[in-house]
Formats: C-alpha cells, sequence, structure tokens
C-alpha cells in the first residue's frame, strides 16, 4: 500500500459508558467512504495526529464529527421519608402508605428472623419502589441512614449511604438511622401517612398497628448538570464541573433547562406530626437512679391536632442504630435532676388572637468565627504584624476588617462570642492543637459573630491579659455599614485588662468584629454585656448564621396559657416576642453565613 491508495474519513469512536473521541481513519484505496465497516488495516488518528492504539476501549465507530449536543440542565425535587422505628424483623406485616390523591400503596414485609433492620429496609425500599412505579408514581425510591448525634454525616451506616444533602439532612429531624428515602417531583402526588400493621401469619389478622414516624416535604438543594445527548441513545450525564460524570444516585429524576425551572406551591405535609425526647425510665425507684434505664427514647404521635399515642423504645442490644419497642415502669424522667419530662402540650381549642407580632428566629447553634494572625517571628511563622494600634493593622472595607497580611493564619468556630475560657488550653484546642511556644511574640485576632439585645445593653471585653491594644466595630441593625465604636490605643495593664468597656449598643440585631493586637504572649477576647448599667455582665452569645426578624399571627390559649403561630400551631417562647421590631431597619433579611479562613 502506498501514498495514493490511502484515504481519510473523520470519525467518532463511542465506548460503551458513552465517551465519545473524535478521529480520523486512514484505510485502503477502494472502501466504501459511506461505510463504518472499516477493514483491520484501518489506522485511527487523533486530531493531532498521535495514533490510537487502544482501539479495545471503544465498541462503535460512525462516520462524522462527534456530537457536540450538551444541554445545561437543572433539579430539585421534593423528599419525603419513613422511618423503620417501633416496626420488628421478625414477623409479616403490611405498610400502608397514604397518598396526597387518595390512593393508597400497600407493600408486605416478609418475616425475616430477629433483628434484621438491614434486609428489612433492604425489601422495603425495592417493594415502595416497585409499587409506586406500578402505579405510575414518578418516584425514587432508595433506603438512607441519618445519625441523629451527627446529621452532617453523608456516609451513612447500618449497610446504607446517608441523606442525599446536607439541607436535606437538617430537615429530616424524626429520621432516627435508616430509613425510607423518596425522591419526588414537583407536581407529583406524594405520601402524606404510613401506617405498619403487624400480621398473625398465615391467617392474616392484624394484631398490632402503628404509625409510623415520617419526615416531608423537605425541599432539596438546585441541583445543575450538564446532558449530553444524541438521537436513540441514553443520555450521558456530567455534574455541574462538567468533567465529572454523574453516577446512580446523582443523575436527577426529573429537570428543566437551566434557568427556567419552577416549583408548584410547597406539596401536602404528613397528616401526622411526631414529638421526640430522650430521657430515664426511674423504675419507680426516684430515689435510685443507679437503677433507672437510660436512654430511653419517647414519641408523642399527634393526628389532625390529637395526640393518639405515646411510645417507648430503647437501643437494640444487638444494633444500637435500631430502637425496639420497650414498655415503661415507672416514669419517664430527666436522668441529671428526675425531674418528670412532659409530654407536648394538647392542641388550642379555646383561645384569644393577640394579632401579629414580631418573632425572633434564634440560629439552633451558637457559633463565634476566630481568626488569629501568629508571630511571623514564631515557631507558627505566621503573618502577624507588629504590636500596634489594631486600626493601624486592619482596614475597615465597610463591611468588614481586613488584616494587613491577608487571610488569617488559623481560624475556628467558638460556640461563644470569645476566644473560649481563659487559660492557653482552650485557645490551642480550638486552633487545631498547637504548642504553648506558638501562642508566644506579637500576633493579632478578630472575633465576628451575629448578635441579638432584647433592649439597650452595655457591652465590654472580659478578657484579663496585658499588653493588649483592640477595639470594637459594629454593623448596628445589619445595614451593611462597619463603624468603629470603640478602640483602645494604649496597652491594658494589670489593673486595666479588657480593650474596651461600657460601650451601649441599641437593642436589634447587630454584626461585630472585635480586634486584638497581643504584645508578647497569646491573646483573649470575651464579650460580655449588662443590662443593669454595668452592675453586672453576662456572656453575649453569638452566632455565625445572622438572626432574623418576622411578623406573625399569634393567638393565646385560654386553658394552658400558651402562645402559639396562629397559622402553624408551634408553640412560641414569649422571649422570642415583640410588640415592635427592635432593630426598625431589620426586615427578616435572608440568613447569612460566615466562612471560615482557609
Amino acid at each position: 500500500m502506498n501514498c495514493r491508495d490511502l484515504q481519510t474519513q473523520a470519525v467518532c469512536l463511542r465506548a460503551a459508558d458513552g465517551t465519545k473521541v473524535s478521529a480520523v481513519a486512514q484505510y485502503e484505496y477502494g472502501l466504501d467512504a459511506s461505510s463504518v465497516m472499516l477493514n483491520a488495516s484501518t489506522r485511527f488518528t487523533d486530531a493531532t495526529g498521535n495514533v490510537l492504539y487502544d482501539l479495545a476501549n471503544f465498541d462503535e465507530v460512525t462516520v462524522g464529527a462527534c456530537p457536540t449536543e450538551v444541554e445545561c440542565v437543572e433539579s430539585q425535587e421534593w423528599t419525603y421519608s419513613i422511618d423503620n422505628t417501633g416496626t420488628t424483623t421478625q414477623t409479616h406485616a403490611l405498610l400502608c402508605i397514604g397518598i396526597s390523591d387518595g390512593s393508597t400503596i400497600d407493600i408486605v414485609q416478609s418475616a425475616i428472623g430477629p433483628n434484621q433492620w438491614t434486609p428489612q429496609m433492604q425489601e422495603w425500599g425495592v417493594n415502595i419502589q416497585a409499587a409506586a412505579d406500578e402505579a405510575g408514581l414518578l418516584w425514587f425510591v432508595d433506603v438512607r441512614f441519618r445519625s441523629p448525634t451527627d446529621p452532617s454525616n453523608l456516609n451513612g451506616g447500618g449497610g446504607f449511604l446517608g441523606p442525599p444533602s446536607l439541607a436535606v439532612s437538617n430537615q429530616l429531624t424524626n429520621m432516627l438511622f435508616r430509613y425510607v428515602n423518596i425522591q419526588i417531583c414537583p407536581g407529583q402526588p406524594v405520601p402524606v401517612s404510613a401506617v405498619w400493621k403487624q400480621l398473625d401469619a398465615p391467617q392474616g389478622n392484624v394484631v398490632r398497628e402503628i404509625n409510623m414516624t415520617t419526615d416531608g416535604a423537605v425541599l432539596g438543594p438546585l441541583q445543575r448538570f450538564w446532558m449530553c445527548s444524541e438521537c436513540g441513545r441514553e443520555p450521558v450525564w456530567y455534574l455541574e464541573d462538567g468533567v465529572t460524570k454523574a453516577t446512580g444516585g446523582q443523575i436527577p429524576n426529573c429537570w428543566e433547562p437551566c434557568g427556567t425551572i419552577t416549583l408548584t406551591e410547597s406539596p401536602p405535609d404528613r397528616d401526622c406530626q411526631f414529638f421526640f425526647a430522650e430521657a430515664c425510665d426511674n423504675v419507680n425507684e426516684p430515689d435510685n437512679d443507679d437503677n433507672w434505664v437510660a436512654l430511653v427514647t419517647r414519641r408523642a404521635t399527634v393526628c389532625s391536632g390529637e395526640q393518639i399515642a405515646v411510645d417507648y423504645f430503647v437501643p437494640d442490644s444487638n444494633d444500637p442504630s435500631a430502637l425496639v419497642s420497650y414498655e415503661l415502669i415507672g416514669e419517664f424522667v430527666d436522668c441529671d435532676t428526675g425531674e418528670p419530662v412532659e409530654l407536648p402540650p394538647q392542641p388550642c381549642e379555646d383561645f384569644v388572637s393577640l394579632g401579629k407580632m414580631w418573632h425572633l428566629n434564634v440560629p439552633e447553634t451558637t457559633g463565634t468565627l476566630v481568626e488569629w494572625w501568629a508571630d511571623p517571628n514564631g515557631p507558627m511563622s505566621g503573618t502577624g504584624v507588629g504590636h500596634d494600634n489594631v486600626s493601624n493593622i486592619f482596614t475597615n472595607t465597610g463591611t468588614t476588617m481586613e488584616h494587613a497580611s491577608g487571610p488569617a493564619d488559623r481560624s475556628y468556630i467558638s460556640p461563644v462570642f470569645s476566644v473560649e475560657g481563659t487559660n492557653a488550653s482552650d485557645f490551642l484546642t480550638g486552633m487545631g492543637g498547637l504548642a504553648n511556644s506558638d501562642t508566644t511574640g506579637t500576633d493579632q485576632g478578630k472575633l465576628s459573630a451575629y448578635f441579638f439585645l432584647r433592649e439597650d445593653a452595655q457591652l465590654r471585653d472580659g478578657g484579663s491579659r496585658t499588653g493588649e491594644r483592640g477595639g470594637l466595630w459594629l454593623d448596628e441593625c445589619c445595614t451593611g455599614s462597619l463603624e468603629l465604636v470603640e478602640e483602645r490605643t494604649i496597652d491594658t495593664t494589670a489593673d486595666e485588662r479588657g480593650v474596651f468597656d461600657g460601650t451601649v449598643i441599641p437593642a436589634g440585631i447587630h454584626y461585630g468584629e472585635a480586634l486584638i493586637s497581643d504584645l508578647s504572649a497569646w491573646w483573649n477576647l470575651t464579650l460580655e454585656a449588662s443590662l443593669d448599667g454595668g452592675a453586672t455582665y453576662g456572656p453575649l452569645i453569638g452566632y455565625d448564621i445572622k438572626p432574623t426578624m418576622e411578623q406573625i399571627p399569634v393567638i393565646k390559649c385560654k386553658d394552658s396559657g400558651l402562645l402559639l403561630n396562629a397559622i402553624t400551631d408551634e408553640v412560641l417562647d414569649p422571649e422570642n416576642l415583640f410588640c415592635e421590631n427592635p432593630c426598625s431597619s431589620d426586615s427578616g433579611n435572608t440568613p447569612q453565613t460566615l466562612r471560615i479562613a482557609a
């Protein structure tokens, strides 16, 4: 074969997984140029002329350039979930799921054997998916594992993956360990109830019936994908980065072109509410707590405004990540105090309206961002600068104070508006277990957090260190303007150890940054508040997520005196209700979150 005997043809090599490579085929003169039945002597080269030798990886050759039909799509789905708490695995049972369109799905549970929680849930997942498919429901059903003590764990356990995302996990508060996870496209019928019926096999008589613990509707995060499609073929999915292939449960069940997705109003929630509490059974021996049964979980079930059941559970002796039914012997009491743990209040039947009131929404967890610029000459070889007034080291950008050297060397979230405590070990723990020697020398620090004052208050630094200068910058009512409140430009001494003292701050939601420059050793900042003109001070609670205020209609129950949200029936804490907005310029903005420095 010589050069004039060769023909070339643009082709597309395709692998079984959908991967495609554009190439040029060189073949002997006389072969039909439109044919893809290229002979064994055909040579393939890529766009740069390199010969492709790994042809065994490709199972198809098509004439012409590779298709480039790639579409940006996005997906957002509703999540419903069903927990298996209270069931057994050694008996036959029916799981009856009520649907929002009035229909029901009934699945059968086999008698697998004692403590077979993973096989039980595997069977549930398969059977619910099959029943949903038969009913024409666009559901994606799988089984997940949510740790109630660590909702952020998405790796799962008990043989199953964790929740689909952290955002979803944080809202599935009723899910304890193994549960059925149901992803549902907007507009589809959804589950609103679930009843587990234990059967007396083989007769099939119902011998026990319980309302299953459920959660939903929970709106999952908006996710973006790239979908590569060709006529007559299954699409190949890529995550938002356009490089990583989506696999298995990552592939969405429903999608729309990017920027066009619209959600219907929230679908129906479940029929029943579930209230959990964990305490002890005092076994009728209130003065002998050594005999108490600990780790008893109580579930109160309220359906259509009526408390219909109170059930108790303890961990399975063979599997602590499963709960089995327990019969209470004595009283359900607080394990530390021995005081009875009251049931949730009954719904309010007779009430008076208090009109609209301002309600404070406080984040569930506290958190203050602590940042540290270490001594550049010390073991850390950090980015701190020479000791000086903090206003000479940090620059006010209008929304934050930026250090002259850029990002901090170390940072962490403290549960209080403080570097934590009054000893070096607490500081070292927060900063990642550094050596004591790393805290010596000149260094700088900053504490940043949102906080709420119910009334005008005086703030001070309750720290107790010498050789420090610092100050407080405040964005009053979170208007977006950070301004200096008070700064100390003389080093603290044994007699004067706080870098600011007695600063008066108005009531409301604020954002603050407290700064410090230390002369010789580790530093301390501890913000404290006084409501009595400085006579007494208490800790100031900081949040890494901004508290918000919203106006809601409030009713007061005549019999119990409880205050309720007139729309949701949520019991309200009087401490979080106000006739007027304490910070008139704050109207319940979208919560903002601080980020830990890299």
